[in-house]
């Protein structure tokens, strides 16, 4: 499988949602959504921030994030290293090593993996609380209503999420750091002035995006 798309798969799992009625809920659901729901908010306000995130300890990704709509994500691993760009306008994807990118419609929300928790269709609830990368988290158990198995690590005071796991994988932040100042030239992209070759959709690198 592609490691590159597991943000993807979080989505894939997470997908199908309802209205939360903390009626429906019982005393340990309903305290975790309370924090599910703090993260949420927490992703659908974040300043500039820089992410690094690494996914299955083999793949290592820089992410810069300037909102509402901005980022540059540069993704290493053993056999590929690609950058990633949405400008607000397109999301471009550059093959740093043959020079070739792909271009497609921004997504509009690149937190959407996290700013849609709270809407989770399935149980929850909080199963310990742990320091990682020194900062003391609470740990929650989430079981979608297809059975699928998902764990989030959550920062109590920033309430960002620092490491998700489910059955064939996990995804870290290692480090994460609000308000950086972030240069314009990040999320920017001119294939002309980088005389890059443009592969077009369907093509094989396509397959190779987030």
């Amino acid at each position: 499988p592609n490691v590159f798309n597991a943000g993807n798969v979080v989505k894939q799992l997470i997908w199908t949602r309802v209205r939360w009625n903390p009626k429906n809920d019982d005393t340990s659901d309903a305290a975790a959504r309370v924090i599910l729901h703090q993260v949420a908010e927490r992703h659908r306000t974040l300043p500039p921030a820089y992410f690094e995130q690494v996914i299955n300890n083999t793949s290592y990704f820089k992410i810069y994030y300037l909102p509402p709509n901005k980022m540059r994500e540069e993704i290493t691993s053993k056999d590929l290293s690609t950058v990633h760009i949405s400008d607000g306008e397109f999301h471009w994807q550059i093959d740093t090593a043959t020079n070739k990118y792909s271009r497609y419609p921004d997504e509009k929300n690149p937190w959407s993996i996290f700013t849609d928790l709270n809407e989770i269709a399935g149980t929850s609830r909080i199963i310990g609380h742990e320091l990682l990368y020194g900062v003391p988290c609470t740990v929650i158990l989430f079981n979608t209503i297809y059975r699928d198995r998902l764990e989030y690590w959550i920062e109590d005071e920033r309430h960002l999420v620092r490491q998700v796991k489910w059955p064939k994988g996990n995804m870290t932040y290692p480090v994460i750091r609000l308000n950086d100042t972030m240069k314009p030239e990040l999320f920017k992209y001119d294939p002309k002035v980088l005389n890059a070759g443009r592969v077009h959709f369907g093509a094989h690198f396509k397959l190779q995006s987030r």
